[in-house]
């Protein structure tokens, strides 16, 4: 997984920089597996605000963290 994130990272650097932009010096030292946990949270906490049943939160989840893996 961090290889892959690795690789995601400087896809992105290069994207931005291509643009004449920079991604966060954060993502760059947050490893990947810190990154699911906080995008875990975020799902789950826009779901509590949102009002959204548990599951419909987790299915939606569920998808993103295929881009993960």
């Amino acid at each position: 997984m961090e290889r892959k994130h690795a690789e995601q990272l400087r896809e992105r650097e290069e994207k931005a920089a291509a643009s004449g932009r920079h991604v966060a010096p954060a993502q760059s030292l947050l490893p990947a597996v810190i990154q699911l946990t906080a995008q875990f949270v975020r799902a789950v906490r826009n779901g509590i605000l949102g009002q959204l049943a548990l599951r419909d939160v987790l299915g939606s989840l569920r998808m993103a963290m295929f881009a993960y893996l």
